[in-house]
Protein backbone atom coordinates (compact mmCIF):
# COMPACT_ATOMS: atom_id res chain seq x y z
CA UNK A 1 0.00 0.00 0.00
CA UNK A 2 2.40 2.50 1.04
CA UNK A 3 4.83 1.44 -1.75
CA UNK A 4 2.13 2.39 -4.51
CA UNK A 5 0.35 5.27 -2.45
CA UNK A 6 3.96 6.94 -1.64
CA UNK A 7 6.78 5.06 -3.75
CA UNK A 8 8.65 4.28 -0.23
CA UNK A 9 7.83 2.56 3.06
CA UNK A 10 9.54 2.75 5.98
CA UNK A 11 8.63 -0.72 7.42
CA UNK A 12 11.63 -2.67 5.61
CA UNK A 13 11.63 -6.46 5.57
CA UNK A 14 14.27 -6.79 7.78
CA UNK A 15 12.15 -4.98 10.64
CA UNK A 16 9.21 -7.23 9.44
CA UNK A 17 11.23 -10.41 9.86
CA UNK A 18 12.66 -8.85 13.48
CA UNK A 19 9.12 -8.88 14.49
CA UNK A 20 8.21 -11.83 13.05
CA UNK A 21 10.96 -13.87 14.58
CA UNK A 22 10.51 -11.84 18.13
CA UNK A 23 6.55 -12.86 18.08
CA UNK A 24 7.40 -16.66 17.34
CA UNK A 25 9.50 -16.76 20.53
CA UNK A 26 7.09 -17.58 23.35
CA UNK A 27 9.54 -16.29 26.00
CA UNK A 28 9.56 -12.69 24.78
CA UNK A 29 7.00 -10.12 25.96
CA UNK A 30 5.86 -8.75 22.62
CA UNK A 31 3.88 -9.44 19.35
CA UNK A 32 3.53 -8.52 16.12
CA UNK A 33 -0.26 -7.84 14.79
CA UNK A 34 -0.94 -7.81 11.39
CA UNK A 35 -5.02 -6.81 11.25
CA UNK A 36 -7.58 -6.69 8.17
CA UNK A 37 -10.72 -5.71 7.42
CA UNK A 38 -13.62 -7.06 5.63
CA UNK A 39 -16.82 -6.40 4.67
CA UNK A 40 -19.34 -9.32 5.02
CA UNK A 41 -19.68 -10.26 1.22
CA UNK A 42 -15.70 -9.49 0.60
CA UNK A 43 -13.14 -11.78 -0.29
CA UNK A 44 -10.58 -8.96 0.11
CA UNK A 45 -9.56 -6.97 3.03
CA UNK A 46 -10.79 -2.98 2.91
CA UNK A 47 -8.37 -1.80 5.85
CA UNK A 48 -5.79 -2.70 7.91
CA UNK A 49 -2.51 -1.92 10.14
CA UNK A 50 1.06 -3.56 11.43
CA UNK A 51 1.01 -2.95 15.10
CA UNK A 52 2.83 -4.56 18.11
CA UNK A 53 1.76 -5.59 21.84
CA UNK A 54 4.20 -5.44 24.70
CA UNK A 55 2.10 -6.54 27.66
CA UNK A 56 -0.66 -3.91 28.14
CA UNK A 57 0.31 -1.85 25.03
CA UNK A 58 -0.38 -1.90 21.71
CA UNK A 59 1.19 0.47 19.79
CA UNK A 60 -0.37 1.19 15.87
CA UNK A 61 2.88 1.10 13.31
CA UNK A 62 1.11 1.63 10.09
CA UNK A 63 -2.50 1.48 8.94
CA UNK A 64 -4.05 1.41 5.05
CA UNK A 65 -7.16 1.44 3.30
CA UNK A 66 -7.76 0.14 -0.02
CA UNK A 67 -9.96 3.45 -1.14
CA UNK A 68 -10.63 6.17 0.59
CA UNK A 69 -14.88 6.05 0.60
CA UNK A 70 -17.95 7.30 2.21
CA UNK A 71 -17.57 4.09 3.67
CA UNK A 72 -14.37 5.36 6.09
CA UNK A 73 -13.39 1.68 6.25
CA UNK A 74 -9.99 2.72 7.72
CA UNK A 75 -11.79 4.45 10.65
CA UNK A 76 -14.02 1.59 11.18
CA UNK A 77 -11.34 -0.26 11.77
CA UNK A 78 -9.54 1.60 14.54
CA UNK A 79 -12.91 2.11 16.43
CA UNK A 80 -12.96 -1.64 16.14
CA UNK A 81 -9.70 -1.98 17.41
CA UNK A 82 -9.81 0.50 19.93
CA UNK A 83 -12.80 -1.64 21.46
CA UNK A 84 -11.36 -4.61 20.78
CA UNK A 85 -7.85 -3.63 23.21
CA UNK A 86 -10.56 -2.25 25.76
CA UNK A 87 -12.32 -6.06 25.69
CA UNK A 88 -9.08 -7.53 26.19
CA UNK A 89 -7.84 -5.39 29.08
CA UNK A 90 -5.24 -3.35 27.22
CA UNK A 91 -4.09 -0.30 29.49
CA UNK A 92 -3.05 1.86 26.74
CA UNK A 93 -2.81 2.03 22.96
CA UNK A 94 -0.24 4.24 21.53
CA UNK A 95 -0.91 5.73 17.89
CA UNK A 96 2.33 7.19 17.27
CA UNK A 97 3.30 10.64 15.76
CA UNK A 98 0.29 13.28 15.50
CA UNK A 99 2.15 16.11 14.49
CA UNK A 100 1.23 16.22 10.83
CA UNK A 101 -2.28 17.22 9.07
CA UNK A 102 -2.15 14.25 7.81
CA UNK A 103 -2.57 12.73 11.55
CA UNK A 104 -5.84 14.77 12.50
CA UNK A 105 -7.63 11.66 12.45
CA UNK A 106 -5.56 10.19 15.49
CA UNK A 107 -7.24 13.34 17.65
CA UNK A 108 -10.36 12.74 16.62
CA UNK A 109 -9.79 9.07 17.79
CA UNK A 110 -8.80 10.80 21.24
CA UNK A 111 -5.33 10.79 20.63
CA UNK A 112 -3.25 12.62 23.32
CA UNK A 113 0.27 14.09 23.48
CA UNK A 114 2.25 13.14 25.99
CA UNK A 115 5.49 14.87 27.73
CA UNK A 116 8.22 12.32 27.09
CA UNK A 117 8.67 11.80 31.00
CA UNK A 118 5.03 11.13 31.73
CA UNK A 119 3.93 8.95 28.52
CA UNK A 120 7.25 6.52 29.59
CA UNK A 121 6.12 6.17 33.11
CA UNK A 122 2.96 5.02 31.72
CA UNK A 123 5.08 2.88 29.00
CA UNK A 124 6.92 1.38 31.83
CA UNK A 125 4.30 0.56 33.75
CA UNK A 126 2.25 -1.48 32.05
CA UNK A 127 4.73 -3.15 29.25
CA UNK A 128 5.96 -5.38 31.90
CA UNK A 129 9.69 -7.20 31.87
CA UNK A 130 11.00 -8.37 28.33
CA UNK A 131 10.30 -11.97 29.26
CA UNK A 132 7.11 -13.01 29.68
CA UNK A 133 6.08 -14.47 32.81
CA UNK A 134 5.86 -18.68 33.15
CA UNK A 135 3.15 -20.61 33.82
CA UNK A 136 1.77 -20.34 36.51
CA UNK A 137 1.91 -16.44 37.52
CA UNK A 138 -0.60 -14.30 36.14
CA UNK A 139 0.14 -13.89 32.75
CA UNK A 140 -1.77 -11.17 30.06
CA UNK A 141 -2.74 -12.57 27.06
CA UNK A 142 -2.38 -10.56 24.15
CA UNK A 143 -4.44 -10.29 20.73
CA UNK A 144 -3.80 -13.45 18.91
CA UNK A 145 -4.09 -14.81 15.24
CA UNK A 146 -7.90 -15.89 16.52
CA UNK A 147 -9.01 -12.82 17.82
CA UNK A 148 -12.04 -11.54 15.68
CA UNK A 149 -13.37 -8.07 15.78
CA UNK A 150 -16.65 -8.41 14.84
CA UNK A 151 -18.95 -5.36 13.81
CA UNK A 152 -21.01 -6.12 17.24
CA UNK A 153 -18.09 -3.93 18.92
CA UNK A 154 -19.73 -0.93 17.76
CA UNK A 155 -22.81 -1.29 19.14
CA UNK A 156 -21.55 -2.06 22.61
CA UNK A 157 -20.93 1.38 24.62
CA UNK A 158 -17.20 1.80 25.74
CA UNK A 159 -16.70 1.00 29.27
CA UNK A 160 -16.56 4.63 30.35
CA UNK A 161 -19.74 5.43 28.33
CA UNK A 162 -21.48 2.77 30.17
CA UNK A 163 -21.83 3.91 33.44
Amino acid sequence: YHVVQNQTNWLTLKYFGTMQAASRDPSINFRGHCLELYTEEGTEPVAGEIGFSVGKVYTSLSGWTGARTSEAFGTIQLVLLGRCLEKKGYAFWSLGHCYSPQMEYKRQLGHRIYPRQDFLKLLHKHRGDFRRPTAGSEVFEPLHDETLMSSDLLAEAPPDEAM
